[in-house]
């Protein structure tokens, strides 16, 4: 997914542009799902040391 990151030698603006609009979206929803997992962890070992 970092491909594009690390290769500066794209010759089109568009195809650039649209991959590195890509790899955001993907990071996006990755740290989100992170955060997400981890809270929803937190809560579940909350809820099994409180019963």
């Amino acid at each position: 997914m970092t491909f594009c990151l690390s290769n500066f030698n794209c010759n089109s603006f568009f195809f650039d542009s649209g991959l590195l609009f890509y790899n955001f979206y993907f990071y996006y929803l990755f740290y989100f799902h992170l955060i997400f997992m981890n809270v929803y962890l937190l809560e579940y070992i909350a809820i099994c040391n409180y019963y």
